[in-house]
């Protein structure tokens, strides 16, 4: 997969490894596969812009696909393209310094080209944005702070969080009873103490297993929701491929 941008090029074949690697990670984000005995899907373009509040073009935004380790950044009149898009579901994550991140997710239907648009909300400390704010993160952590009140699984707040002082969240989750933080070139994985891969979710959507290197810093995060058995799981993110457990992590 090739990403474009009116600044560089990166290819994602520039070394075997890397191919490798990345087109694993695609693969498990997407979900989707070639039937058996049919050939793969073409792959898509994603030709999208980045703007503010009031539509805006804002240069110098990173737009990153989850979990692919690779980013583009967005050119003076806030547009980006990215070429070679494998067919598949995607999470594009969205960062300008001085706005609220953005996450959300992007399907790729080759050979066709996505056009989304990116509107990212300023940082401010004026008093309306606060309440406006909290309104829309109560709205996605509603699920989080039902099963928090009700006592099912273990549960890590934002003020949890941001007393840790922590820069990567296998230091959060390492010290929670039933999980196992592995550390292996360089990456973190989160497993269950009977020895296998937690499924992760970020804002609802399942986006690895185990993996947390790809996932935003603790600093974006707003809660963490850990099952460390099948059986606690709540119904609509139980994994049937392997059976157990869950860590749910809930952005800012």
């Amino acid at each position: 997969m090739q990403i474009v941008s009116s600044r560089r090029t990166t290819s994602l074949y520039s070394s075997a490894p890397r191919l490798i690697r990345s087109l694993a990670i695609v693969a498990a984000l997407a979900g989707a596969s070639a039937a058996n005995g049919q050939s793969a899907p073409k792959p898509g373009f994603v030709d999208g812009i980045v703007t503010n509040a009031e539509l805006v073009p804002l240069p110098n935004a990173t737009v990153s696909i989850l979990g692919s380790g690779v980013h583009v950044t967005t050119g003076e009149n806030g547009r980006f393209r990215m070429s070679s898009v494998p067919t598949g579901r995607y999470i594009f994550v969205i960062h300008r310094v001085g706005y609220v991140a953005l996450s959300t997710t992007v399907e790729v239907a080759g050979p066709d080209t996505v056009r989304p648009s990116f509107s990212l909300e300023p940082i401010t400390n004026t008093l309306d944005t606060v309440v406006v704010t909290a309104q829309a993160r109560l709205q996605r952590m509603t699920e989080f702070e039902d099963r928090r009140h009700r006592g099912l699984g273990k549960f890590i707040t934002a003020d949890d969080i941001d007393k840790r002082h922590a820069k990567v969240l296998g230091e959060i989750l390492r010290p929670v009873l039933g999980v196992e933080i592995i550390d292996r070139g360089g990456r973190q994985y989160a497993y269950s103490s009977r020895g296998c891969p937690l499924s992760i979710y970020l804002d609802g959507m399942r986006v690895a297993e185990g993996n947390l290197s790809e996932l935003p810093s603790p600093g974006e995060i707003a809660g963490i929701e850990i099952y460390t058995s099948a059986t606690a799981v709540p119904i609509q993110y139980i994994n049937t491929e392997r059976a157990c457990g869950s860590v749910m992590l809930w952005s800012r």
